[in-house]
């Protein structure tokens, strides 16, 4: 018990030098917060050559413009978003696909890590997630993508003509397209769930939604990473917004990218790009023939587009989980969004026609893009919305018609994906999706028969841009006792498992680790980024610490009552 008592002190102070830590980050880093863009000045890919070619890792350092500060992107290639199986094919001016063009060599790379901080004379320190596409390697290399620094969220992308490297907040709104028609800045868009289709799923909910005592649940998830193979087409409206056709094809690589990360996170689902299907520019009003969603906005709304894409869908013949149509056509009409529930892996041998669900959703173009396409992907999975104000006030939460924050709170405060209405700030799943998706997929209340280990992907299709038969390629191979990027045990450099107290010492940062002291204390502050902000910028670093401290002792003391009365109450 001594040695029990001890163990649980030595996690409160550590939990509290965490909060201190984060604390001087968030004092440091105040003006990164404040919604200002800023450059990130002297990328370096710290390489000899500078190049990252056939690289199983690597890391890419700068300077944050105006603060003394240091980023360092600690980075490797995404294995599982583009396989040798993936295709992109177009749709000429007659809308007739043309042959499937091969993406096994992209002239840049995918990647996918983390966010590492520094500040001077202080050791570097995760502070987030990072998906980034290097378009150019070398001594001045140009990246674009989405990371985060203490859960808010930047996107980084090179100025036109300049390059350079210009970062956004997440409360700054950007254009990124070449349209003069259509307005990027939606005030208040959300995700709607087509009439037809209600009915249906309430009864499917009833037996399979969540419950209390799934709330943040991941039993039933997976134990071993499955993979999801993705389909997204892109209609003439989303493809005017762009100036070519790679700059579109960088688009959804980045927007598949940075969507899979939350899946990675809560559910050990990752998301890979099988098939790209790209339209003309030129609408037509022609709403005959194969491709029928491929028209002027004017024709139909996106409920409309989604029963269209889905009789599409049905006809193809693929073990795709879902396919995503991408649209231009959702600024100004309130939603930008549609999907069906619960139907990951339904195909054309479950679709009866109009009105019936399948494997299919709508993304409209938005400064939200990725949160929209994360959100819709989620309703495949079965999750519904969180409860936000208007839900709890309407009683939705006692009929688990809306997802609660917990079994004693209702409203989720508008900060996870799943909330009615998109915002760029959120970066996360709600402990209650995470259950609910979690309790479907173990009792079978969603079709999971699609999704692939990343074993069979390497087996039967080989990976891009990575040599074969080595450490770092996916695949336990001879001589080796490990080979999984995602597993802090398994040596990357040696691909063999570290000994246990080196083992133990990789988690202790782990996103996904214990839930111990020090993850209470980091999730605290997180959830009171704003808060921390306001005070050193306006109390000085000081005083806010004191009271820090203050918060610490009062929270050490609770708990120290708490652990006595349990131990007397035992004895």
């Amino acid at each position: 018990m001594r040695f029990q008592r001890q163990l649980a002190s030595m996690k409160t102070l550590c939990g509290f030098i965490t909060i201190t830590a984060q604390y001087v980050l968030l004092c440091s880093a105040a003006g990164l917060f404040d919604g200002t863009p800023f450059h990130l000045l002297d990328p370096m890919i710290n390489t000899p050559s500078h190049s990252i070619a056939e690289l199983l890792d690597f890391n890419i350092t700068a300077e944050v413009e105006g603060y003394n500060q240091q980023l360092a992107f600690v980075l490797e290639p995404n294995r599982d978003l583009i396989t040798q199986e993936t295709r992109i094919r177009y749709l000429n001016s007659s809308r007739q696909s043309e042959d499937a063009i091969s993406t096994t060599r992209l002239p840049y790379y995918v990647t996918k890590g983390e966010v590492w901080t520094k500040l001077p004379g202080r050791a570097w320190g995760r502070s987030g997630w990072a998906r980034l596409m290097v378009i150019r390697d070398g001594l001045n290399p140009l990246i674009e993508g989405t990371f985060t620094i203490m859960s808010y969220q930047f996107q980084v992308r090179p100025q036109d003509g300049r390059g350079t490297l210009e970062v956004y907040p997440s409360s700054v709104t950007t254009d990124s397209t070449n349209s003069s028609q259509t307005e990027l800045a939606l005030q208040k868009a959300g995700c709607a769930i087509t009439g037809p289709r209600l009915n249906k799923r309430q009864s499917w909910f009833d037996e399979h939604g969540p419950t209390i005592d799934n709330i943040g649940d991941l039993a039933g998830c997976f134990a071993t990473k499955r993979i999801a193979y993705v389909g997204v087409a892109i209609d003439c409206s989303y493809r005017a917004a762009f100036k070519s056709d790679d700059d579109v094809k960088r688009n959804i690589i980045n927007v598949v990218n940075t969507a899979s990360v939350v899946f990675e996170n809560s559910l050990n689902i990752a998301l890979a790009l099988r098939d790209v299907l790209i339209s003309d520019s030129e609408c037509t009003n022609d709403a005959s023939g194969t491709h029928q969603w491929d028209v002027p906005c004017p024709m139909g709304d996106l409920n409309w587009r989604l029963h269209r894409f889905s009789a599409w869908r049905a006809n193809r013949r693929d073990d795709n989980a879902f396919w995503t149509l991408m649209t231009g056509c959702a600024a100004g009409v309130g939603e930008i969004g549609v999907s069906w529930v619960g139907e990951v892996c339904k195909t054309g041998d479950n679709y009866e026609g109009i009105g019936s669900g399948i494997g299919a959703n709508v993304v409209g173009h938005s400064n939200t893009e990725w949160q929209v396409f994360a959100h819709e992907s989620a309703h495949m999975f079965g999750a519904i919305h969180d409860c936000d104000s208007d839900a709890c006030a309407s009683g939705l939460d006692s009929t688990w018609k809306c997802c609660p924050l917990s079994s004693s709170t209702c409203d989720a405060g508008e900060e996870y994906l799943m909330n009615p209405i998109a915002g760029k700030g959120m970066t996360r799943f709600s402990p209650c999706t995470i259950g609910s998706i979690c309790s479907q997929i173990g009792q079978g209340g969603i079709d999971t028969q699609c999704l692939v280990s990343p074993a069979e992907v390497n087996q039967s299709q080989g990976e891009v841009n990575l040599p074969d038969s080595e450490c770092g390629n996916g695949v336990v191979e001879e001589g080796e006792g490990c080979d999984d990027p995602e597993d802090h045990c398994c040596d990357m450099q040696t691909c063999q498992w570290r000994d246990e107290g080196e083992c133990a010492l990789g988690q202790e940062g782990d996103d996904g680790g214990d839930n111990g002291m020090s993850n209470d204390f980091s999730s605290w502050v997180g959830q009171h980024r704003a808060l921390f902000v306001g005070l050193c910028t306006g109390l000085g670093g000081s005083l806010v610490l004191f009271v820090a401290f203050m918060v610490f002792a009062s929270a050490y003391r609770k708990r120290r009552r708490l652990r006595l009365k349990e131990e007397a109450f035992r004895y």
